[in-house]
Order: structure tokens, then sequence, then C-alpha cells
């Protein structure tokens, strides 16, 4: 699934957060956080400036040190850290980061299996056990992208609705200025 999909998907579970923008960012961004292994694809690329490296690297560690149980227990543990209502951030945050993995495993194609489980699972069976669907969407099909399109129109209609909009997890004014703007 599309960065911007989990994006969406995240702000609106954060409204459930209550009126602490804190909170809400918090829930937000650590329903994002899981695909900071993206990053692999640029490292992946620096050593020679070659964008095929980095897709191979990035394609030999996404979804495998980032979509699982420590992501969980370390998201969870951010915001029951920092948030201002603890327990209820900490509680969406758990349920923002579990819907990530779960959307990952039926939206991201079966090249991209999520390791639940690691690294406990390779402490105990001495592998890493992937989990895929043989029916999981790649990325870049339409469904995916139309998915994205509809959770941007929803979450930006619900915005409209609230007085606030996903932009508010980078940006008050931005999120002002939006709302200024939208009809």
């Amino acid at each position: 699934m599309t960065g911007l999909s989990h994006a969406m998907i995240s702000w609106t579970i954060a409204q459930g957060g209550g009126d602490k923008l804190r909170d809400r960012r918090i829930i937000t961004w650590m329903g994002i956080l899981p695909d900071a292994d993206a990053i692999a694809y640029v490292i992946g690329a620096i050593p020679n400036l070659d964008i095929d490296e980095g897709y191979v690297f990035f394609v030999s560690v996404h979804h495998r040190y980032t979509h699982g149980l420590v992501m969980l227990l370390a998201a969870a543990l951010f915001a029951a850290v920092f948030a201002r209502r603890k327990l209820r951030t900490a509680l969406l945050t758990g349920i923002v980061v579990i819907g990530h993995l779960l959307c990952d495993l039926v939206a991201s194609g079966p090249e991209f299996p999520i390791y639940p489980f690691w690294p406990f699972d390779k402490w105990i069976c001495q592998t890493s056990i992937p989990w895929t669907v043989s029916w999981s969407i790649p990325v870049q099909e339409w469904p995916n992208l139309l998915a994205g399109f509809v959770l941007l129109v929803a979450a930006f209609g619900m915005g409209r609705r609230i007085g606030r909009t996903p932009l508010e997890a980078i940006s008050l004014k931005m999120d002002e200025e939006l709302l200024r703007q939208l009809p």
C-alpha cells in the first residue's frame, strides 16, 4: 500500500485520539513509521549512484525489520511516553501499526511479504517466517491507486466537516490555509 494511503488511514484513526494535537500527530506518524525502511532504496543506490542497485537493496529489506511486533511495541511505547492521553494514544497507535501491517499484507504484492515476528521467529526457528497472500495486490496496480485516491478524498472531506485536515500532522498553518481553500 502506498505511504499516502497509510497516512490517510492513520490520520482518520487518529481523530479518535481526541482534542490533543500532539496525540493525533503521534498516532498519525506512528502509522506511517513502519515504512521508514523505504530509505533502503536511497541507501542502496548511493554507493554507485545506481537506482537498480537501490531497488535490489530495498527489496531485500523492505517489510523485514519494521513491519512486525518490534515496531508495534516501539511505537506504542513511544506514544505512551510522549502523549498527553497516554493509554488512549498508545492503543490507537497499536491499532494504526497493526492496520499498516494488514494493509501491506494485502496491498503490497506477494513479492513484499511482511515478517511480523522478526526477530523472535529467527531466534526460535532459526529463520524469519514471511507472511504473504497470493492474492495480494501490487502497489502500482490500479486498485491500490484508486484506494489511495478514495482515502485522500475521504480524509479531506472528513477534514472539511470537522475543521482540520491531514495536514495538521505537518503544519497547523498549512492545515488552516487548506481549510480556507476547500469549497
